[in-house]
């Protein structure tokens, strides 16, 4: 998974100098913003799907930024304006990742130990729902109540077939040229659609799951992706007291970021990137 509105929140930051973007090439580098996680939330609410399904979407969702940010680059030269508007998106949501995702997972690391009946996964759905409190917080002042998760996933069908052309391309490199753009299209919309049933403007869908996870004896599970009306007291998410922290973990490579350092350090970054990008103009 990934820290949804953080993802949003830096690209809208990075929006204001994309000139050349609006209407569906708007939409499209929004949801670039979300890269290939989406595809970790296709299944989040239905068992149904092949064994076959659930592997593709794990293995796209596990894509590492580096590859991405590659792949994304070159998709960019040969495709449409739309394709390269959604691959720059997809470039903002590798710099974030690269820049914060250390941080990410020594917080879930810690919060593992802490809870040690929790797993790291679900730590770090923990860690990544806060982090998206935090944010919503500070970038707009608005509560997680007030925002609707609906607006990171812009879908269409226009889009949804030029983005599943995207990860097509990227199957046939990764070596599963048997998945086509026809099979992989409906996984990313079911997983924008997941995205958008994670709201919970009266807070009764968290409280509910998290008593039903609890009958089951499990420690966590979708109610770790649910935003509260504010993050927990018990840990330091965001790291404002400048702790030490390392990862991995005894690396030795000792930092004190903050999670806003690390944050305005990415849209720096992107900034710079998005600068050298060579925007397609072919409509």
């Amino acid at each position: 998974m990934s820290a949804i509105l953080c993802h949003y929140f830096h690209g809208q930051r990075l929006l204001s100098h994309q000139d050349v973007l609006a209407g569906q090439q708007k939409n499209a580098f929004v949801l670039g913003l979300q890269g290939p996680a989406i595809f970790a939330y296709s299944f989040l609410f239905s068992k149904e799907g092949t064994k076959a399904q659930k592997a593709l979407c794990e293995t796209l969702a596990s894509i590492s930024p580096e590859m991405l940010a590659r792949f994304a680059a070159e998709a960019s030269q040969r495709g449409n304006a739309v394709t390269d508007a959604y691959c720059r998106g997809v470039c903002c949501y590798c710099v974030l990742e690269q820049q914060t995702s250390p941080f990410v997972q020594y917080s879930a690391e810690m919060i593992h130990r802490i809870e040690e009946n929790k797993s790291v996964a679900d730590s770090k759905n923990q860690v990544e729902s806060a982090l998206d409190i935090i944010l919503l917080r500070y970038e707009t002042a608005k509560l997680p109540t007030e925002f609707d998760l609906r607006t990171t996933v812009p879908l269409d069908e226009p889009l949804c077939k030029t983005i599943a052309l995207f990860y097509a391309a990227i199957c046939r490199e990764l070596g599963h040229s048997e998945w086509s753009a026809d099979e992989i299209g409906p996984l990313f919309e079911d997983g924008c659609k997941a995205i958008g049933k994670l709201n919970d403007r009266t807070l009764m869908k968290r409280q509910f799951l998290k008593r039903r996870e609890k009958r089951q004896g499990k420690s966590g599970g979708v109610s770790s992706l649910m935003r509260n009306i504010s993050e927990d007291e018990d840990y330091d998410y965001a790291n404002v007291c400048e702790q030490e922290w390392q990862w991995p973990m005894e690396s030795g490579d000792i930092r004190t970021d903050t999670y806003f350092a690390l944050y305005e350090s990415a849209v720096q970054k992107a900034e710079q990137r998005l600068a050298h990008w060579n925007p397609i103009m072919n409509g």
